[in-house]
């Protein structure tokens, strides 16, 4: 079974297929739930996750929030 794996190149996440690599926690979700994953929200139907919890847990505790007046682009 074949899986998706990000990695970051100057700051942007890119996706890529491979095979999984004992992982401790997988996430198998849509697009559109990674924001929510990142906030904290495990339980949405569009989620799963296997593997352990904790380790989720773990790294979502060490995002931090958004700044909602960042200026993406200015003039």
């Amino acid at each position: 079974m074949k899986s998706g794996a990000g990695f970051r190149r100057h700051g942007v996440l890119i996706y890529r297929q491979r095979e999984p690599c004992g992982a401790a926690v997988i996430l198998t979700l849509i697009k559109s739930r990674l924001a929510a994953i990142t906030g904290g929200d495990f339980t949405s139907p569009a989620v799963e996750v296997s593997g352990d919890g904790a380790a989720l847990e773990s790294l979502t505790s060490a995002l931090e929030p958004g700044n909602p007046a960042f200026n993406i682009v200015t003039p």
